[in-house]
């Protein structure tokens, strides 16, 4: 069988390379009879050139022995002379011009100007180009200058050139064209009629009809100027053809245009072309008859061969169809060889093991069935097996290198009377994964229940708490009120209390906000020093009730005036420092750190709070758990301090939202440090406007600490102020001293409280009596200064800088020094006898609100809903309030459409009056929503006398900036 397929491959081999070798011969042979056709052509029309330029040579040697005859001629010989001239050659004409006039061969006066061509740039013997003159064929005109400074003028037909020439070659199958080489026109052809010539009227268009563009036409003649000839093969007029250009002279004046079709040229090859082809048909017949004979000869061994591979392929294909169907790796054992005797698909898949290495490494196989039961291997191969058996294991699979589940299946079976084992290893991973998922799921629902169990009941606890108390103090104060120290001290209780259950409210709000995904940013300009200090205010108290140590501190903060959500830090700020506070016993420290960082973001301005306390710390189990809603630590150090365990996740998801980073770290017993990462825009152009005004002071400042003095430094050169600076009291004394007695005092001296060497008060007041009371001295001094405040002024000290030293603080002390204008925040009298229209549903509320503000001896309006509110409005004349207090949910007409239905009515104030929004929705994108109805400012519910005093007055401002600022523009 092997050795007819052997005689089979050869034949055809053979036969192959013959057919292919006459292939190449017969176009070799055509190629190469082509080539000696369009070379023959190539030579006939090269004669067809050299004859015209001989005829040419002769005219131009004719004209120029005749040009000499003219001298001292009078008329009738020179029309004589001129007539010989053109009856010698049947030329059209002959002129002979002296100073612009003169006579042609009939005898006829002539000028310049009449000349068929008058366009001869020099007067040296000279050509036109080609035109079609008076006689209307294509003629040229041909200068030559005579001895006696005339021009001798002779127009010469272009079909004098065809004189014993018909411009016809190749047994007049190809025809020949001269073009001129300035106009590319066609000026002679063929005599023999031809379709080619009878619509072509230059060289571009037939150029253009062969396929060639403007560009490749200006290539061509660019050839043809160099004296080389181009032949092209193209189509005219439906018939494909070999075109020939060449020039017929050196100097490239006409071309020669050649064309013949291709079929002409090809036609003598034809023959030969044909004889080759029958034999190479007859060639291609034996081939197929030599290959019938050898396969009927072989047939009916491949029949019964393909019934032996088509047994085996059915075999294979069921197994691997089963394989393929159930995901599994099959394969079988022979009992007898004790050999694996085939596998079917899913090897790699499944096991991570090639094919390959499976059948010819049994040591392989071995290890795999042993990973499933031990010594299954031995088992196999003593035939020990004889039930159909089930096995599972987890391995890590070799390509993958991930764990996975497998079972085995092992079951007797007999082929053709052979008994074998058949495997079946599936991955079972994925059931296994559901079930541990399941587990787990139900796992956590059940924690989570519990969970939430125990939140419901904390809260329960937690709400429950000071209700009880505001309930309890209620009635006691109610029993007392003839005695004003105890009815004073139930109602700071109930206050607390009350501050106690809204944070409380807060918090779960918050958390309910976040898991639904619409908690926003309210991004606004603040100043954080500002921020920081109303966190001082708060967690300053909490500390001083315990005795403990609360610092804060800043590096390298240079950058204060921010843009960003202020009320989210803060609500970040003291819910980390509150857990601080509650878990750090009496006596402990707490430390706030704040540093400003380099942001990748040029931008952005990256700040860093860094909260450490000495407190219980939190164990390893419970920082895996941390943040998460409702979990709280546990343990023996934990004390009476409990809470709802929500303060850390809403943290945790409002420094995400933020884009900011949160990292704990904590150990029992060792305190805990919580570092916060956070990104804020600058603003500083916001809140420096008149930075200008410091430009060129001198300002000293003292401190103990270096780190202070480099900040202070780099944020003083930021506003053009040079500083000296000194560590010690009585250093710094002896430096103002010389600076105070030469021409370059200072303009403000910033001393630290507390000194190494001396007290910052006796530095104050040496200042004072050496030196005078002309320069301003500000005290750095921590947040509460009280009980320095009144030795601090009597020794002369004129203001407080409240630490840590953040550059807005600096700026307005500088500010406020330089003007001796030492400004409030806002001041509470501008209230009085103003005039408010207040708008609430709640009577109680109503009453809280119009007692606050009657006891700043305000005016005040009420109205119970929207609607009552618009009609009290529109009853009064224009500008009778001074602001509307506007309750948002309200019935007949809620605070929005009161609004709008105040701002779309025609007053006079129905823009300008301020509208305040009074609710306890105060979220960003709640307020943003206020803001985008018409309103100018939101107060949160529970309202309190400074909140609303500070909004009022705050609001009355900007719209007095806004107004100066117009007036200005205008």
């Amino acid at each position: 069988m092997k050795k007819n397929r052997r005689i089979v491959f050869i034949a055809i081999i053979s036969f192959t390379i013959v057919i292919i070798l006459m292939g190449f011969t017969i176009i070799n042979i055509k190629d190469k009879m082509d080539n000696n056709a369009i070379d023959l052509t190539q030579n006939l029309l090269d004669n067809m050139s050299d004859k015209i330029a001989t005829y040419h040579e002769k005219d131009e040697d004719f004209i120029k022995q005749n040009s000499t005859k003219f001298k001292n001629l009078n008329h009738a010989e020179i029309v004589h002379e001129l007539n010989t001239i053109v009856e010698h050659h049947d030329y059209l004409n002959a002129i002979y011009l002296k100073d612009g006039v003169g006579v042609d061969a009939n005898g006829k006066s002539f000028t310049y100007e009449q000349l068929p061509y008058h366009d001869f740039k020099t007067k040296e013997q000279a050509i036109s180009p080609a035109i079609n003159g008076p006689y209307g064929v294509w003629e040229m005109v041909y200068q030559m200058p005579c001895d006696d400074q005339a021009m001798l003028y002779v127009e010469i037909p272009f079909s004098h050139y065809s004189q014993g020439n018909d411009l016809t070659f190749y047994n007049k199958y190809g025809f020949a064209a001269l073009i001129d080489a300035s106009s590319k026109k066609i000026v002679l052809t063929s005599k023999t009629p031809n379709v080619i010539w009878n619509y072509m009227q230059d060289a571009n268009e037939l150029l253009s009809e062969v396929g060639f563009d403007e560009d490749t036409q200006k290539k061509i003649y660019e050839n043809i100027n160099n004296d080389e000839s181009i032949i092209i093969k193209g189509n005219v007029q439906g018939e494909e053809v070999y075109l020939s250009l060449r020039a017929v002279e050196a100097n490239a004046q006409w071309y020669l245009c050649g064309i013949i079709p291709v079929d002409v040229i090809q036609q003598e090859s034809g023959l030969v072309l044909k004889m080759l082809v029958y034999v190479f048909i007859w060639m291609i017949v034996s081939l197929m008859i030599v290959l019938f004979l050898i396969g009927h000869e072989i047939y009916h061994n491949i029949k019964k061969e393909k019934k032996r591979y088509e047994k085996s392929q059915l075999e294979n294909a069921i197994y691997t169809a089963i394989a393929e169907a159930s995901d599994q790796f099959i394969c079988l054992y022979d009992k007898t060889e004790g050999t694996l005797e085939k596998s079917f698909y899913n090897h790699a898949v499944l096991l991570g093991l090639e094919q390959d290495i499976l059948m010819k490494q049994p040591m392989v196989f071995h290890e795999l069935l042993d990973s499933f039961s031990p010594d299954l291997s031995k088992r196999i191969k003593r035939k020990e097996i004889i039930e159909t058996c089930s096995y599972e294991t987890n391995r890590i699979n070799p390509m993958t290198h991930e764990k996975q589940y497998l079972r085995l299946i092992v079951k007797n079976i007999s082929i053709v009377g052979k008994d074998k084992y058949i495997f079946f290893i599936a991955d079972i991973s994925h059931d296994i994964m559901v079930q541990e998922s399941l587990k787990m799921a139900a796992l956590d629902a059940k924690q989570a229940n519990q969970a939430k169990s125990d939140f419901l009941s904390k809260m329960s606890h937690e709400i429950r708490t000071p209700m009880n108390a505001i309930m309890g103090m209620s009635e006691l104060a109610l029993h007392n009120l003839d005695h004003p120290d105890k009815l004073k001290d139930y109602l700071r209780k109930i206050t607390q209390s009350s501050t106690h259950l809204l944070g409380l409210i807060n918090d779960i709000l918050d958390l309910s906000k976040i898991e639904s995904g619409k908690m926003a940013l309210y991004e606004e300009k603040f100043i954080l020093s500002d921020c920081i200090s109303e966190v001082y205010n708060i967690i300053s108290l909490q500390a001083e009730n315990k005795h403990q140590n609360f610092h804060i501190s800043s590096q390298n903060v240079i950058h204060d005036a921010l843009y960003g959500d202020m009320l989210k830090l803060k609500q970040i700020l003291i819910n980390l420092l509150n857990n601080a506070v509650k878990y750090t016993p009496e006596q402990g420290h707490i430390d706030l750190i704040i540093t400003e960082k380099q942001h990748t973001n040029e931008h952005l301005l990256q700040y860093e709070f860094q909260i450490i306390d000495d407190g219980i710390g939190m164990s390893k189990e419970f920082l895996n758990r941390i943040g998460q809603p409702f979990e709280q630590e546990k343990n023996q150090f934990y004390g009476k301090e409990s809470g709802t365990g929500l303060g850390l996740s809403i943290v945790k998801n409002i420094v995400s939202i933020m884009g900011g980073v949160i990292d704990i770290k904590s150990e029992l017993q060792q305190g805990t440090t919580i570092c916060v990462q956070l990104a804020f825009k600058e603003s500083e152009n916001d809140f420096y406007k008149e930075k200008d005004q410091l430009a060129g002071m001198r300002v000293f400042l003292v401190d103990d600490d270096p780190f202070i003095l480099n900040d202070v430094s780099v944020i003083l050169n930021e506003f053009g102020i040079e500083v000296d600076t000194s560590l010690l009291g009585i250093e710094a004394f002896h430096q103002i001293e010389d600076a105070h007695h030469s021409e370059h005092p200072y303009d403000i001296i910033i001393i630290d409280w507390k000194l190494p060497d001396i007290d910052g008060v006796q530095l104050a007041q040496l200042i004072r009596e050496r030196i005078g009371s002309k320069i301003p001295i500000v005290f750095i001094t921590a947040y509460d200064y009280s009980e320095i405040e009144e030795k601090a002024y009597a020794v002369g000290v004129n203001d407080f800088i409240e630490k840590p030293l953040f550059k807005s603080r600096l700026y307005y002390a500088l500010i406020a020094n330089k003007a001796q204008d030492m400004k409030k925040d806002y001041d509470d009298a501008l209230l009085k006898d103003k005039h408010i229209l207040l708008v609430e549903d709640n009577e109680l509320n109503l009453e809280i609100a119009k007692e606050l503000l009657e006891m700043k001896q305000v005016r005040v309006d009420v109205a119970h809903n929207g609607q009552e509110a618009v009609d009290i409005f529109n009853s009064q004349p224009p500008f009778t309030y001074d602001v509307i207090l506007m309750d948002i949910q309200m019935p007949v007409m809620n605070g929005y459409e009161a609004t709008s239905m105040i701002r779309q009515s025609k007053r006079e104030d129905a823009i300008c009056v301020p509208i305040i929004a009074m609710s306890a929705n105060t979220y960003a994108d709640d307020i943003q929503t206020c803001l985008n109805k018409g309103m100018n400012a939101h107060i949160a519910k529970p309202i309190s006398l400074d909140g609303i005093s500070k909004t009022i007055i705050s609001l009355w401002n900007q719209t007095k900036d806004t107004s100066n600022e117009e007036g200005r523009k205008s």
